[in-house]
């Protein structure tokens, strides 16, 4: 599992239309994005995360997180779903093609004609299947084997062939498929992770325990006091759109119930990883 957290750009955002922005506009988007992240700082600290629900924990954990399924989660809910070991994830190459139009070059130059594509499928390989890497599977077979879950298509693909072909060719029929490409390590949350929140959550939980959540909030929090403190430096430039922006956002912060959530947050986590 892949688990980003996410950037503070609150002093970038400040100052991203300096210039062309009024500074009371700029200092409005510095309130704006600094109570989004404290609101969302404080929702995280503040959560039992025993007392949320699978999606919940998910939905809570991806405001602080960019999260994306690799090969071996995918592996590990199959296995528990369809109560069968599943070893790694590979191509499986059919005798399924299809023909479509390619096109090359533009203008006087421009061309076309009809490409034959080999359909092939990234697929999850039971330990029970003895799966032959050189060999070109009919579309009965990769639906009996499917139907029997000794393999578990994940997504469909297609590959350009040229020069012949040693198969008898088949046409192209769907198959059933989670749809998801383990290849792209972004948004990848399938169907199928959806409708089994209870097989994710157990990966989620093992993941993100409430003690690594917390150093990684620390983190934040560190990166959100450097960021105020560079929003707050330009108010000695001599440039009037950074000083006197700056100084707008510096008046209300000091006044603000942001700043007082923002050290209670600090006290919190310091007081939370003591009794850990």
């Amino acid at each position: 599992m892949y688990a980003e957290k996410i950037r503070i750009s609150l002093a970038e955002d400040t100052y991203a239309y300096v210039g062309r922005a009024s500074n009371e506009e700029n200092a409005e988007t510095f309130k704006i994005k600094i109570q989004k992240y404290i609101s969302i700082l404080k929702e995280v600290v503040e959560s039992d995360f025993d007392k949320l629900t699978d999606k919940e924990l998910y939905e809570l954990l991806s405001k602080i997180y960019d999260i994306s399924l690799d090969d071996k989660d995918y592996l590990k809910m199959l296995s528990i779903y369809n109560n069968k070991k599943y070893r790694f994830i590979c191509r499986i190459y059919t005798t399924m093609t299809y023909k479509d139009r390619t096109t090359e070059g533009h203008g006087r130059s421009f061309d076309w004609w009809e490409q034959l594509y080999q359909i092939y499928y990234l697929a999850a390989i039971s330990d029970k299947f003895e799966f032959d890497y050189n060999k070109t599977y009919s579309k009965e077979e990769i639906k009996k084997l499917s139907a029997d879950k000794s393999i578990v298509l994940l997504k469909r693909k297609a590959e350009a062939i040229n020069g012949n072909i040693d198969f008898i060719k088949e046409e192209y029929e769907s198959i059933p498929m989670i749809d998801i490409d383990i290849e792209g390590y972004s948004d990848n949350m399938s169907q199928f992770v959806l409708n089994n929140f209870n097989l994710f959550g157990e990966l989620l939980r093992e993941k993100f325990t409430k003690k690594k959540v917390l150093n990684d909030i620390k983190e934040l929090i560190s990166d959100l006091g450097e960021d105020i403190d560079i929003v707050f430096s330009s108010i000695s430039f001599h440039d009037t759109f950074y000083s006197e922006t700056a100084e707008i956002c510096k008046k209300w912060y000091e006044l603000s119930e942001e700043k007082i959530e923002y050290q209670k947050i600090c006290k919190l986590i310091r007081k939370m990883q003591k009794n850990k």
